[in-house]
C-alpha cells in the first residue's frame, strides 16, 4: 500500500482504513439475518387492518433501511479500493485534495465539499425537472456543456455574462460562479 497520496497531504491512511472497516462491520451487523427473520416471522394472518398496516409499514422501513445500508456498504468498499489504489482523499472531479476535516467526518467521501454540493444541486434540479434549463434565460443548456460540466446551472452565454459581472466587481449568487 502506498502511504503517500497522489495529490493530497499525507493522510493517516491506516486510521481511515480502520474507520472504514469498523463502519462496514457495523452496517453489516444492522443488516443481520436475525433482523430479517424478525420481520418475516410475524403473524401470517394479521388480526385486523391496523395490524396489517403496521406490518406493511415495518417491512417497508426494513427494506428501505437495507437499501440505504447496501448503498453505504458500496461507498465504503469504494473508499477501501481508493485506499489500495492510492487515490483516497483526492476528488475525482476537480482532482483537489479532500479536506481531512471532511474525511474525518465522512471517511467514505468521494468528492470534496464543493464538488459534492454541485453534484447534489444538480441531482435536486434533476428531481424537480429544472436540470438542463438555464434559470437566467430559461433556454436549454446544451448537451455538450452538460457532458463537460454535468452540474452546470447556466448556458454558456449566461455564464459568460456572469463571469463578466464578477470581473467588474459585482457580487453574484454563489451558484452563478460555477
Amino acid at each position: 500500500m502506498n502511504n503517500n497520496n497522489k495529490n493530497g497531504p499525507k493522510l493517516k491512511l491506516s486510521t481511515y482504513r480502520q474507520l472504514l472497516e469498523r463502519k462496514a462491520e457495523e452496517v453489516r451487523g444492522s443488516m443481520s439475518a436475525q433482523k430479517a427473520a424478525q420481520v418475516v416471522a410475524r403473524l401470517d394472518v394479521p388480526s385486523d387492518e391496523g395490524d396489517l398496516s403496521q406490518q406493511h409499514h415495518e417491512e417497508w422501513i426494513f427494506l428501505n433501511r437495507n437499501s440505504l445500508d447496501m448503498k453505504l456498504l458500496r461507498e465504503i468498499s469504494d473508499a477501501l479500493r481508493r485506499l489500495e489504489n492510492g487515490t483516497y482523499g483526492v476528488c475525482p472531479e476537480c482532482e483537489a485534495p479532500i479536506s481531512t476535516k471532511r474525511l474525518d467526518a465522512v471517511p467514505w467521501a468521494r468528492y470534496c465539499v464543493t464538488c459534492q454540493e454541485r453534484i447534489s444541486d444538480a441531482l435536486r434540479r434533476l428531481e424537480n425537472g429544472t436540470y438542463g434549463v438555464c434559470p437566467e434565460c430559461e433556454a436549454p443548456i446544451s448537451t455538450k456543456r452538460l457532458d463537460a460540466v454535468p452540474w452546470a446551472r447556466y448556458c454558456v452565454t449566461c455564464q459568460e455574462r456572469i463571469a463578466d459581472r464578477v470581473a467588474h466587481g459585482e457580487e453574484v449568487d454563489e451558484y452563478q460562479e460555477a
